[in-house]
């Protein structure tokens, strides 16, 4: 074998183990940007409060948003507990039409991981029946 097709392979070698690092590298970017749908409720007329329980071990996350579906819902704040116990509370005050989806909630502090997230919403006078309310997340 000649030097010349000995360094051809090394850099053939090279070239493929690099351009498998940069594939790697951006589905694990696009991981990141995809919304994680952890849970859902109905929210009814009667009801002013509900809670989504997560479980898993790839339940940390930095972003959260609601999505509704059936019926507007006037979200008024949310509580996140997370699994060391701390707790953020959260200001929303926001009429989130049937179809639509609350802005994206920023949780603050390290990555942690998610035990519950609570929420209370007014539907008075909105609708009658119930909105399937889901919870998504984003890393």
């Amino acid at each position: 074998m000649t030097i010349g097709k000995t360094v051809l392979g090394l850099v053939a070698t090279i070239l493929a183990v690099l351009s498998l690092n940069i594939a790697f590298a951006d589905e694990a970017a696009a991981y990141g940007r995809k919304w994680v749908y952890l849970g859902e409720v109905s929210a009814k007329h009667t009801t002013d409060h509900d809670t989504i329980y997560i479980r898993g071990k790839n339940d940390v996350f930095r972003k959260l948003k609601f999505t509704v579906r059936d019926a507007p819902v006037n979200f008024d704040r949310i509580v996140v507990t997370f699994d060391n116990g701390t707790v953020q509370n959260l200001a929303v005050r926001q009429v989130v039409e049937k179809g639509g989806e609350t802005r994206v909630i920023d949780l603050k502090g390290n990555k942690r991981g998610l035990r519950r997230v609570d929420f209370w919403y007014d539907t008075r006078g909105r609708f009658q029946g119930t909105a399937d309310v889901r919870l998504y997340a984003r890393r």
